[in-house]
């Protein structure tokens, strides 16, 4: 069919009419915005013939908002996608502009689709101190092109109004914006920001009940940052930052299948010790006849996900240590608590200096048993830029001394997702396991096929499923496991327009931030 239209589209263009095509002209099924798909046309075709440039019309934009911080500090810009009809490449500009005219908006080069129907342009949308945290600014989206002598000159112009909002988030660049408790910064920190730096300030130490999340749309830039756990000491002690609470005298800590166990004197063998935490491995067990045992192994490298059971094994925060049992009046020494949980989740760029998350050390009981040490903490740092990591620091803590010495605590667990960048550098003589995560390799986000490659670095033998979301509807992708050189390539089943493509780590739960990562492109026919 396509090749006897080809002849036609010929013989019509030597008449001396239009050499551009409609494809609006021909039956096909519409898409929510009204915009035909013709059913029997390839979808690269290049074929453009017969559109009236000057009637130019504008009907749909995605996504809705643009976040303040997108295209900053190695961000990727926003990718906008407007869809319409009669939309031809004739000098054709793309305008973004507010009631106020105070947006700082930067706009790339526009990429028209073949078929008439789509624009596609990346926006960064400059950080702005301005805007503050929850503000919105209604945006008005112009195309404007210039029409051929035979349609009259001039230009035509089209806009659309209250379709594409900013959002406005806070900046993180001063301690007084940190939610305080004293001398430490409450945990969950669960706000979004357009920009972190604090890289000029000292940090305080992280506590609280909630793991410590900071997360930026552009860029995050931080000195030493110090989630360590708590020593024993003669009672139970509560983590800090989402650690786990070690145990006090002859008690287990109090969380979870890691959780080091309290001691108990047996009445032959003597004094015993409580045992250490587990997390990345088992906790050591206590000293003497009836030493606390060690808490178990929890979790998995890629941490799929921060607590419940992910499909593959139960993820837990690393564990406490138990305390050792009293000997007559001589109190036994309490464990310790384990060290705490941080993300840091960077659009673009993240710098971080030397990171502490080491587990507490168990308390000495003297004549009596030791307190158990916690285990390391948990570290997730995701780049959507360049990673840069001082020293990070997740070690188990040491079990207490005494008639016999408590448990020593596993070590933490450590991931790092990002384009670019180096493996972060751990302390010596520790073994947190260091994983690296997925992220996406994409240089140009505006695809011309149905069938493209986006590529995914990561560590080989990691698996994660694909999903697309277009126009409301989800449709789901392939299974992709990474290859031997931690990196894999699948296509995506890509609609017309914007595409919201995300990966989910196998065992993990959509629209958590452990799990899932997700991107924008753009099919353009």
């Amino acid at each position: 069919m396509w090749q006897h239209l080809g002849l036609a589209f010929a013989a019509t263009a030597l008449a001396g009419c239009s050499l551009i095509y409609n494809p609006n002209n021909l039956p096909g099924a519409p898409n929510e915005a009204g915009i035909d798909a013709p059913p029997d046309a390839p979808p690269d075709a290049e074929i453009i013939l017969d559109a009236d440039p000057s009637k130019l019309e504008l009907l749909e934009i995605a996504p809705a908002s643009i976040d303040e911080g997108q295209g900053d500090g190695g961000s990727r810009p926003a990718l906008l996608v407007i869809g319409g009809h009669q939309i031809v490449e004739s000098n054709t500009t793309v305008a973004i502009t507010d009631a106020s005219g105070t947006a700082q908006l930067t706009l790339g080069n526009p990429v028209i689709a073949k078929n008439g129907n789509w624009i596609a342009i990346a926006v960064t949308a400059h950080v702005d101190p301005t805007l503050g945290a929850g503000a919105t600014r209604a945006l008005t989206v112009t195309v404007t092109q210039t029409l051929p002598p035979e349609a009259g000159g001039g230009t035509a112009m089209a806009s659309l109004s209250g379709k594409l909002t900013l959002v406005g988030y806070g900046e993180l660049d001063a301690l007084g914006k940190l939610p305080m408790t004293g001398a430490k910064i409450n945990s969950p920190m669960l706000a979004k920001y357009s920009k972190v730096d604090l890289s000029t300030v000292t940090v305080p130490k992280f506590g609280g009940n909630g793991r410590a999340i900071v997360q930026s749309v552009s860029q995050i830039k931080l000195p030493d940052l110090d989630l360590s756990g708590t020593d024993g000491s003669n009672a139970t002690v509560d983590g800090e930052a989402g650690g786990c609470g070690g145990g006090g005298p002859a008690t287990s800590s109090p969380c979870g299948p890691g959780a080091g166990q309290g001691g108990r004197n047996d009445t032959l063998l003597g004094v015993s010790a409580g045992g250490g935490g587990g997390f990345a491995d088992m906790g050591v067990q206590g000293g003497g006849g009836g030493g606390g045992n060690g808490g178990m192994r929890t979790g998995d490298e890629l941490i799929v996900t921060y607590g419940g059971f992910s499909g593959i094994t139960e993820n837990r925060p690393g564990g406490g240590g138990g305390g050792g049992p009293s000997l007559a009046l001589v109190p036994g020494g309490g464990g310790a608590s384990s060290g705490g949980s941080l993300e840091l989740t960077a659009g673009g760029d993240l710098s971080v200096g030397t990171i502490t998350a080491n587990g507490g050390n168990g308390k000495g009981g003297n004549l009596a048993g030791g307190g158990g040490g916690g285990a390391g903490g948990l570290v997730m740092l995701r780049a959507g830029g360049a990673l840069a990591s001082g020293t990070i620091n997740a070690k188990g803590g040491s079990g207490g001394g005494g008639g016999a010495s408590g448990g020593k605590g596993a070590d933490g667990r450590v991931r790092w997702d990002a384009r670019t960048g180096s493996a972060p550098a751990l302390a010596p003589n520790q073994a947190p396991t260091l994983h690296r995560g997925p992220a996406f390799v994409l240089d140009d986000p505006v695809f011309r096929t149905t069938d493209p490659t986006i590529t995914v670095i990561g560590t080989a033998g990691d698996r994660f499923d694909v999903s697309v979301e277009n126009h409301g509807m989800v449709v789901s992708g392939p299974r992709v496991m990474l290859g031997s050189g931690g990196m894999s390539t699948f296509s995506p089943p890509l609609q017309q327009g914007l595409n919201h493509v995300c990966i989910l780590l196998f065992g993990g739960q959509p629209m958590t931030s452990e799990a899932e990562k997700c991107i924008d492109v753009a099919f353009l026919p």
